[in-house]
């Protein structure tokens, strides 16, 4: 197939988080999350390495 190059990358990503029981309706949780994102060959145009931090904070309600 003409004109279609693959590119690969690596992923990798670690998340730690807690849940607390707020009341007998409620749980609660947080939750930071670290990836990281590498292109194995060259990256496709628009694109780049990155690393992502993310903190979610919420509630469920039964």
């Amino acid at each position: 197939m003409a004109g279609i190059s693959t590119v690969a990358t690596r992923r990798q990503g670690v998340s730690v988080s807690r849940t607390v029981r707020l009341s007998r309706w409620m749980t609660g949780w947080i939750s930071l999350d670290v990836g990281r994102q590498e292109w194995i060959d060259r990256a496709p145009p628009g694109e780049a390495d990155s690393t992502t931090l993310a903190l979610s904070i919420g509630t469920t309600f039964r």
